[in-house]
């Protein structure tokens, strides 16, 4: 990655929600060694409440299926309080993103994942 890649990446800010422990510590030091800024939530409740608190968040990384809220439901009300924002859907099963969500920057990457194929995610979404 050159410098300039690696400096776009830090001024960004990646929401990671994910229920699973240890996915959630692996995908937070994949991101994190891609260079971005990294705010965890372990269920959509503590997303919602990332996203309501002022921070600067850029790209919405979300499990799909999450006990309190599915993925695509949490994106959708991100979206309502942050227009446009790229969201990168992490699952198991086979998905192609929802059509209601299509309007703005979004992705999937599938489970389980490499560090190259998230990048990739990341990446698309955030090539505005």
């Amino acid at each position: 990655m050159s410098g300039t890649e690696t400096d776009t990446a830090r001024r960004l800010t990646v929401l990671l929600v994910e229920d699973e422990a240890l996915l959630m510590m692996a995908a937070v030091d994949m991101v994190e060694d891609m260079g971005y800024r990294v705010l965890e939530a372990p269920n959509a409740g503590k997303a919602l409440s990332h996203l309501s608190d002022g921070q600067t968040i850029d790209i919405l990384l979300t499990d799909v299926n999450l006990p309190d809220l599915r993925g695509p439901e949490l994106a959708a009300r991100a979206r309502e309080m942050h227009p446009g924002l790229p969201v990168v859907f992490a699952t198991g099963y086979p998905m192609s993103v929802p059509p209601e969500l299509a309007d703005a920057p979004t992705a999937v990457v599938n489970k389980p994942y490499w560090e190259e194929d998230l990048r990739k995610a990341l990446e698309t979404v955030s090539a505005r």
